[in-house]
């Protein structure tokens, strides 16, 4: 395994400036703190539709054994400026199997009845049944529907599963792990797929992988990708070993799917001594899904796989200075590349979070301290407030056994993180440019949201594909893009694509203009709009009309000059803050004249 290359920056991250490190812009936050009594890692699920993560928690998760016979969970609607409702309580019961077999630790989300609205499927009932809570669509779950799968004799659920449409039938599927006797320490055990019908049932379960003797599935470790950037979902997860002799070793599977429920089992090429917490995401932006976390006795290693065509893997690891349980992918400083950050152990509340911020080079990361007042008991990354830049939510341990909400709130100035809110929806696409009118070159922005995570989205235009981009984190993605098209009217379609090829699609209607020069010698702005509110980066173009041989156009914002042609066309994309600006373009002959046009413009 290769090194993984590093940057260092020492100093903290704070709200009140705009930090840099080596010469690139990292990131700001805000932090705003909610005391809340919570219990465990929140899960991020937007259960009310409305495009925004809300949290579902257990209580008492850390508890090693059970007297009672039910179990709580909590969903706290998110308001969409970072802070959340007051909690939905659920209470379940639970077997005196689950009782003994310790707490309930996962959960899976997806629309797994067709309806439009997520679903939670919880932890099984010690045994081989399932619950499934039917989402309302509103935040409120239906009364669980216990769902019993045939496993072999004398087999038991696991403590993880995944989903995604892993038969290419359109319907949600299970990935499971099992075990023979989970109480009595046996812990070889098989991996299975169960089929769903679409109505919120599952067929039997069909094995897909088989751990040797004296090996299991880790108990902790299942993600779903697709990792060779087929149309296909693959499953990676560690297979434990050696654990008789006094220290476990791990290596790590991915199943790539064939088709249907045959799959090839490969092995990375390095296993990890005690420990691998890892996650899956696109962190390079090239529609494979790539496998990161962190690794060793002492977890002071981070490990990034990128995941490549031919299913082998770009290996990379590196010390990291502080030990950190989890990392968790996100852009958060607006380069259109994925970060890392995760919460050290053990450190000031001035180490709280460290980020490991993607450079331009594959294995290269800068690394950055940021703040929080508190120590960290578990993370969450997501877009908590509605304009597109992930967010870092912390659950800040206290010392009354209650923790407190500090939601880091990205505020980074500039940045590209496509300029188009994500849908109000939990499944959908958002449309944001073109309108109904547009001058070429067309930019197109749109965004998408999605129950389970998303690979790309594609563009077409009169029945051709014109781009297909893999800005995508989670259940997010968006697209950014200009195209020079003819004048007259056309027909667009945008499809969002999960990482099961899955397909959403919206079609849109817009017709070209042209940006016309002005009738006697001068500049005319055509976009943006003199007084109009735009996203960034903002598409400016402009016509001139001049007496004489054209030296140039020169486009100014805010008295900055941004940039420069030999035409009497101008038409380019500047990525702004939010905020009103100045735009002035100047356009001269070869004899010095010159002729401007000036508007102002509001940044949203």
């Amino acid at each position: 395994m290769s090194t993984l290359r590093q940057l260092f920056c020492a100093s903290m991250l704070l709200a009140a400036f705009l930090p840099t490190c080596f010469g690139q812009t990292l990131a700001t936050f805000k932090t705003q703190t909610s005391i809340q009594r919570l219990s465990s890692n929140p899960h991020a699920v937007d259960v009310n539709n409305d495009g925004i993560l809300d949290l579902i928690q257990f209580l008492n998760p850390l508890t090693s054994s059970r007297t009672n016979s039910t179990i709580t969970f909590t969903v706290r609607v998110a308001n969409g400026d970072g802070s959340f409702r007051n909690p939905v309580v659920y209470t379940f019961a639970v077997s005196s199997t689950q009782v003994a077999a310790g707490p309930v630790t996962w959960m899976v989300s997806g629309d797994f009845n067709g309806d439009g609205k997520v679903d939670l499927i919880l932890d099984p009932d010690g045994g081989n049944r399932l619950r499934l809570f039917l989402g309302n669509g509103d935040g409120t779950f239906q009364a669980p529907k216990i769902i019993t799968v045939a496993l072999p004799a004398g087999q038991q659920f696991g403590s993880v599963f995944v989903t995604a449409d892993f038969n290419g039938d359109g319907k949600l599927d299970l990935v499971a792990n099992a075990y023979p006797d989970p109480l009595a320490g046996n812990f070889t055990g098989p991996l299975y797929l169960m089929s769903g019908d679409g109505a919120g049932n599952f067929g039997n379960p069909i094995l897909i992988y088989m751990s040797p003797a004296n090996h299991h599935v880790d108990n902790s470790s299942l993600a779903v990708g697709n990792f060779d950037g087929d149309s296909r979902a693959d499953v990676a997860f560690l297979d434990d070993f050696d654990c008789d002799k006094g220290e476990c070793y791990s290596a790590l599977h991915v199943l790539y799917n064939n088709g249907g429920s045959h799959f090839t089992d490969t092995v990375s090429s390095d296993s990890f001594a005690g420990y691998f917490d890892f996650s899956a995401g696109d962190l390079n932006s090239d529609g494979r899904t790539d496998i990161f976390g962190v690794a060793g006795l002492d977890r002071d290693e981070l490990a990034v796989l990128y995941g490549q065509p031919d299913r082998s893997f770009h290996e990379y690891t590196m010390t990291i200075p502080s030990q950190i349980a989890k990392v968790y992918m996100g852009d958060f400083n607006g380069d259109t590349r994925m970060d890392l950050v995760g919460a050290p152990s053990g450190v000031v509340e001035s180490e709280a979070l460290l980020f490991f911020f993607a450079e331009a080079d594959e294995g290269t990361f800068t690394e950055r301290y940021g703040a929080l007042p508190g120590s960290v008991y578990s993370l969450v990354v997501g877009d908590f407030n509605s304009d597109t830049k992930p967010d870092v939510l912390a659950v800040l341990a206290n010392t009354n056994t209650s923790t407190i909400l500090a939601d880091d709130l990205n505020t980074t100035a500039g940045g590209n993180w496509g300029g188009c809110a994500f849908p109000r929806a939990g499944e959908g696409i958002r449309i944001c440019a073109p309108s109904s009118s547009a001058l070429s070159p067309v930019g197109f922005r749109a965004s998408a949201n999605s129950f389970v995570p998303l690979r790309k989205m594609e563009l077409w235009v009169d029945g051709n594909k014109v781009a297909e981009q893999h800005h995508t984190w989670g259940p997010y993605a968006w697209l950014n893009f200009s195209e020079t098209l003819a004048a007259g009217s056309h027909r667009g379609v945008m499809f969002a694509t999960g990482i099961d090829n899955r397909h959403q699609a919206t079609v849109f209607s817009f017709t070209v203009g042209a940006c016309s020069a002005p009738s006697s010698a001068g500049v005319h702005i055509c976009a943006p709009a003199s007084g109009s509110t735009v996203a960034s980066p903002v598409q400016v173009q402009a016509a001139a009309t001049i007496t004489g041989t054209i030296g140039s156009m020169q486009l100014w914002i805010d008295g900055v000059k941004k940039y420069t042609t030999a035409s009497k066309t101008l038409n380019t994309s500047v990525s702004l803050a939010v905020g009103t600006h100045r735009f002035a373009v100047v356009s001269t002959n070869t004899s010095g004249q010159k002729w401007e046009s000036a508007i102002n413009a509001t940044v949203k």
